[in-house]
């Protein structure tokens, strides 16, 4: 029995590298071009902005928390950027204004569920539904062509934007590493801090948190703070990829964000995952999305077989938690 619990331990450990190798596995037979140097870059530059979103939301999944605001976070910043590259503001405008909305919704969302004491779910999906109206009563529904609004005042596109959203810094995307410049961040705050330790001890036991001393209130409130600032740097980046806002930008990141968080091994009743774990988790997300797309399944299908995969994992882990503690 012991040595039973003891592998499931091991497994659990280290389920989204063992996920990661066997999917690879399985594709590479499925599609010839997927073993290929083009299709691995391809595979690590999908996930560089939305993988910055997914450090955010470790933040709050490791605190036991939840933000489903995330995306709509996403796409005002988002307009905000192309808004502000629009009336030829520059970088440091366009990404102040970006990480200063972000902080502003996080801290809303954090004091919401920390002070009135509102579940982080139904919290998070009223700040997720007033940001879609808000933004659609600015855009009015509209999209922002940068291009051509500069192009109609006389000015050009600015060489900078370019460069973060498709330059390159030697052969690697530059989105790749700013992506990977975040993740170490994170990883040093959540490993090497006392703040780091904290958003542990708090998700994994709030009331012994709170017994030795911590104010788990402000700790909560700030991983709400960090990961609206990591959405808000992910809508500045995502208009600077696509060099273009739509009403629909970025609608679609929460079921990716959630699943590459669980995924990667951070489990959603808080205490325990990492940054590490949500690397590979957003690696496995675009890793299977990539693989569908060799194999010529319909996006439809694809979206139907993530929602099954999330189901799964998360019962996995529920299962492999309940196991190990013997329960």
């Amino acid at each position: 029995m012991i040595l039973f619990r003891r592998f499931l331990e091991v497994v659990q450990e280290h389920s989204s590298w063992l996920l990661l190798v066997v999917l690879s596995v399985i594709f590479t037979f499925l599609s010839g071009a997927f073993l290929t140097f083009q299709n691995f870059v391809n595979i690590l530059q999908r996930p560089a902005v939305i993988g910055i979103v997914c450090y955010g939301f470790t933040f709050v999944i490791i605190g036991k928390g939840f933000d489903l605001s995330i995306a709509s976070t996403v796409g005002l910043t988002s307009f905000l950027t192309a808004k502000i590259i629009s009336m030829n503001g520059g970088l440091i405008e366009a990404i102040l204004a970006c990480i200063g909305m972000g902080m502003l919704i996080g801290c809303v969302n954090g004091v919401i569920v920390t002070k009135l004491r509102i579940n982080s779910i139904i919290a998070t999906l009223g700040m997720m539904m007033a940001l879609t109206g808000i933004k659609l009563i600015l855009t009015q529904g509209h999209n922002i062509y940068i291009h051509d609004v500069l192009r109609s005042r006389d000015k050009v596109f600015p060489l900078w934007l370019r460069f973060i959203g498709s330059g390159t810094i030697g052969p690697v995307p530059t989105l790749v590493v700013i992506n990977a410049a975040i993740a170490i961040i994170c990883l040093v705050i959540l490993r090497k801090t006392r703040f780091g330790r904290w958003v542990y001890l708090v998700g994994a036991n709030e009331s012994a948190a709170f017994l030795s001393g911590v104010n788990t209130k402000l700790i909560r409130i700030l991983t709400y703070v960090i990961c609206g600032l990591l959405s808000g740097l992910a809508g500045f980046l995502l208009t600077a990829e696509l060099e273009v806002f739509t009403t629909r930008n970025a609608m679609d990141y929460l079921m990716p964000v959630m699943l590459a968080v669980v995924l990667g091994g951070t489990s959603p009743l808080g205490g325990s995952g990492g940054i590490i774990c949500t690397v590979v988790g957003t690696v496995i997300v675009a890793l299977v999305r990539n693989g569908l797309i060799l194999t010529g399944m319909p996006y439809y299908m694809q979206e139907v077989l993530l929602g099954i995969f999330f189901i799964s994992v998360v019962g996995v882990d529920v299962y492999y938690r309940r196991k190990i503690s013997g329960a």
